[in-house]
Order: C-alpha cells, then sequence, then structure tokens
C-alpha cells in the first residue's frame, strides 16, 4: 500500500537529485496505469492511496462496471472496472484472479464527498510532470474518453489521456452508493 506521502517523498528526491525540472513551474503528478492496450493517468491528487483489492462482496442487478463493494478499514467502498466504465474492449475482470493476487490494482479515489476504488489492468509509476507538457485532448481522443479526458501528456515520447478524477466521481455511478 502506498500512501501520499510516499509518493510526494519520491517527488522530492527526484526534484533533489535529478534537477530536471523546472521548479518556477507548477507541477503535477500523475499515476499512470494501463487499460487493455492503453497507458492512462490520472492526477495524484485524486488519489488516496494505491491498494490491494480484496474481500470483494459481488453486487447483482447493477451496471457492468460496478464490480462490487469491499470494507476497507471499517468504510464500506464501491468497487468501480475502470475498462468496462469509458468501453474499453478485453477481458472482463476475474474478481477471484484479483482477490488472491498480490499486485495492487486498485485506486482509491476521492473528490469533495465522494469516494470509491478504481480497478484497473496494471499500475504503471507516478510521475511528476511541469504545466508545460499539459496539452488540450486532441479531436481524435476515442468517444469513450472525451466526456473524462482532461488533458494529454508526453512522457517518454509517449502520449498519455490523463483522465478527471472530478468527472469521474462526479459522475452516475457513484451518488447511488455514496449516499451517507
Amino acid at each position: 500500500m502506498k500512501t501520499l506521502e510516499y509518493f510526494y517523498r519520491k517527488k522530492d528526491e527526484l526534484l533533489e537529485n535529478e534537477g530536471k525540472i523546472n521548479t518556477e513551474l507548477k507541477t503535477i503528478g500523475i499515476v499512470t496505469f494501463r487499460l487493455a492496450d492503453e497507458i492512462l493517468g490520472i492526477e495524484l491528487k485524486y488519489i488516496s492511496e494505491i491498494i490491494n483489492v480484496t474481500n470483494i462482496s459481488r453486487l447483482y442487478c447493477v451496471p457492468e462496471y460496478v464490480v462490487g463493494l469491499m470494507n476497507l478499514r471499517g468504510q464500506i467502498k464501491t468497487i468501480v472496472d475502470l475498462k468496462s466504465f469509458l468501453g474499453f474492449q478485453g477481458e472482463s475482470i476475474d474478481i477471484e484472479k484479483i482477490m488472491k493476487s498480490k499486485e495492487e490494482k486498485g485506486l482509491l479515489v476521492h473528490f469533495e464527498d465522494v469516494d470509491g476504488v478504481l480497478l484497473v489492468d496494471k499500475i504503471e509509476k507516478v510521475d511528476w510532470i511541469t504545466e508545460d507538457l499539459l496539452r488540450e485532448p486532441p479531436d481524435t481522443t476515442p468517444e469513450n474518453l472525451k466526456e473524462y479526458t482532461s488533458y494529454l501528456v508526453y512522457t517518454d515520447g509517449q502520449p498519455i489521456v490523463i483522465i478527471s478524477g472530478e468527472k469521474i466521481l462526479k459522475s452516475e455511478i457513484w451518488s447511488e452508493f455514496n449516499e451517507k
């Protein structure tokens, strides 16, 4: 389990050791992850933790992207298959395999008073980028991503679509399961 404190320490190490980042520009942390054959990212400010998802309680008669619920330190969290929610093609989630896996595949996300867990295929890395690298999403952004895309960034020569944690957490999927 990796907390925000861990990632901010890593940022400080990068700034000290590499000196590559222009400190006059705003730096944004992103977590990159794999969904099917694509690499996407989400701003670190929406991530509370990267977790291993265990003890999933299945729900029935819900959209296919709602995997279930889990008890995380006494708090019930809704688990959403991000790949299915965003309309990516590929294998469906194998819950038994996920619960047995030691690999962390859950992003505990939050915005205002809404939180939940987004399941991804694989967590890639945490990156720190400067705001001058952010680009508007191109017109060629796939339809299934347009509504949830914040911007595009190129890291290591590869384009990464950064999805909006705010837009995802404000979508209808969370309202049914996060009523207090």
